[in-house]
């Protein structure tokens, strides 16, 4: 744990992101701040971009907005502090992803919203026509801080 503080000082990077496997899938997402903290992010399931949005090319170059639900659940709003920590975007609370017009043609929208069961789904939509493009992950559980 200190050579990975070390490193995220040296090449001034606020956080590294250490992606687990369970039984074949990713298990949990570990991100490291570089002053020390850590959260985990337990995920139940993961649908990659190819099965979300099969007919799909767009390559996506950066995540223009972090878009959640309104009224989101303790989970939810967790994920998206989490996310606007890492991101550097505030969230934004709305009941649908809104296309952000055509100059958008390789940016992302990241959304959170509830699933139900207490958990949190995440995915990324084209922000051009607001088509989900994946991938699709599902968070149960969120630890740290």
């Amino acid at each position: 744990m200190a050579e990975l503080k070390a490193r995220l000082k040296h090449h001034d990077t606020d956080a590294a992101i250490i992606v687990t496997s369970y039984q074949g899938n990713p298990g949990r997402l570990k991100v490291y701040f570089s002053d020390g903290e850590a959260r985990i992010v337990q995920m139940t399931g993961c649908v990659l971009r190819r099965e979300v949005s099969p007919e799909s090319n767009v390559r996506v170059n950066r995540v223009v907005r972090l878009s959640i639900g309104l009224k989101p659940a303790e989970l939810t709003t967790n994920m998206a502090d989490l996310l606007s920590d890492l991101t550097n975007m505030k969230p934004v609370e709305e009941n649908a992803v809104y296309p952000m017009g055509p100059d958008q043609t390789n940016n992302a929208i990241l959304r959170l919203q509830d699933a139900g069961s207490g958990k949190t789904v995440w995915t990324y939509y084209h922000a051009l026509d607001g088509a989900e493009i994946g991938p699709r992950i599902t968070v149960s559980g969120l630890r740290g801080k």
